[in-house]
C-alpha cells in the first residue's frame, strides 16, 4: 500500500488548471533533465569499456605474438642442437 501525503501544490492543482500545467511543465523537465544525465554517464561507460577492451585486445595479441616468438627461437635452438 503507498501512502501518499497531500502536499501544498496537490491542493493548489486540484483548484487550479494553470498551476497544475505550470506543475506538471516543471516536474517533466527536472525528469528530462535527470534522463539526459543518466543517458551521458551510460555513454561515457560504454566508451570507457570499449577503451579497455581495445587495450585487452592488444595485450593479448602482445602476448600471442611474444610467445610465438619464443617457441620460434626454441624450435631454432632444438633443430641446431640436433
Amino acid at each position: 500500500m503507498i501512502v501518499r501525503t497531500i502536499t501544498k501544490s496537490d491542493s493548489i492543482e486540484k483548484d487550479n488548471l494553470a498551476a497544475h500545467v505550470e506543475i506538471c511543465n516543471h516536474r517533466y523537465e527536472v525528469l528530462e533533465a535527470k534522463i539526459s544525465s543518466i543517458e551521458t554517464k551510460l555513454e561515457n561507460l560504454l566508451a570507457s569499456n570499449e577503451q579497455q577492451r581495445s587495450q585487452v585486445i592488444s595485450m593479448i595479441k602482445a602476448a600471442v605474438a611474444i610467445i610465438s616468438l619464443v617457441v620460434s627461437v626454441t624450435v631454432i635452438f632444438l633443430d641446431k642442437i640436433h
